[in-house]
């Protein structure tokens, strides 16, 4: 979820947090004074974050380049409690897979949705910093903030401008006053459905009368139900299409601007 319950996450946000770290495709913010952290997983189509409380980050688990030198810091009694422990056996689970093969950091989570989230550093110079940032972050005092966010990063997670916000406000009502206006009506589907039946069975009819060969009840009816579904399909997709054509938004959908 994003801070305070809504759905984007802006720099503001979190950009005076204690420790705010950031590789190109994860981050972490962490804000002592709120008692919160907030995890940052980039998907196909954007930035996703999730805010947990900061007492419900248990450990975090070290998984360097340089042989021997793993371990994890440990929540013990609040946060002023520091574990250390070198060579820690990790348990199997595709996270923790990654990690050995990949340097980085694995959180341990109090969280149903991610109990695991994995941070890939594999600079030897920079993962020593990060460790010994969250060893401050785990004493509960930051000696200075600690913050690595790449420039691509920060211009992503910019807030819009009033401007671009009530310009995107405006597509969006328009977008669905089009959406409604193109959609099939209830009253068109009624309408094509009472064709779609009518046609078949008035044709039915008329073979009845001037056809010299026997009636089949049963052929009749496969006929009436094969033709009302193709005239129910062709004048479902005719009718989105004739309302698509003739649909044009109006001065105010379209923010004073003409329609196009």
């Amino acid at each position: 979820m994003g801070v305070d319950d809504r759905d984007e996450v802006y720099l503001q946000d979190f950009e005076e947090d204690d420790l705010v770290y950031f590789t190109t495709h994860q981050g972490i913010a962490a804000n002592l004074d709120l008692g919160r952290v907030i995890l940052f997983d980039k998907r196909a189509f954007g930035w996703v974050s999730e805010k947990i409380a900061l007492a419900d980050l248990r450990r975090v688990e070290t998984i360097s380049t340089t042989p021997g030198s793993e371990g994890y810091f440990a929540v013990g009694d609040g946060l002023h409690r520091v574990g250390a422990s070198i060579g820690v056996a990790i348990k199997d689970s595709i996270a923790k897979a990654k990690a050995r093969r990949e340097a980085g950091l694995v959180l341990h989570l109090r969280s149903v949705d991610t109990p695991v989230f994995f941070i890939h550093e594999p600079d030897n110079s920079r993962h020593a910093s990060l460790c010994e940032a969250f060893r401050q972050l785990f004493e509960g005092e930051m000696r200075r903030p600690f913050h690595v966010v790449p420039p691509e990063v920060e211009r992503a997670f910019v807030a819009p401008t009033p401007a671009e916000i009530a310009a995107q406000e405006v597509r969006d009502a328009e977008n669905e006053v089009r959406r409604r206006v193109t959609s099939v009506s209830g009253r068109q589907i009624k309408g094509l459905t009472v064709v779609a039946l009518g046609v078949p069975i008035a044709f039915a009819i008329y073979q009845a009368i001037t056809s010299t060969a026997p009636f089949r009840l049963g052929d009749s009816i496969a006929g009436i139900a094969v033709g009302a579904f193709f005239i129910f399909l062709l004048g479902f997709f005719g009718l989105w299409f004739l309302n698509g054509l003739f649909y044009r938004p109006s001065a105010k959908q379209t923010d004073g601007r003409p329609p196009a």
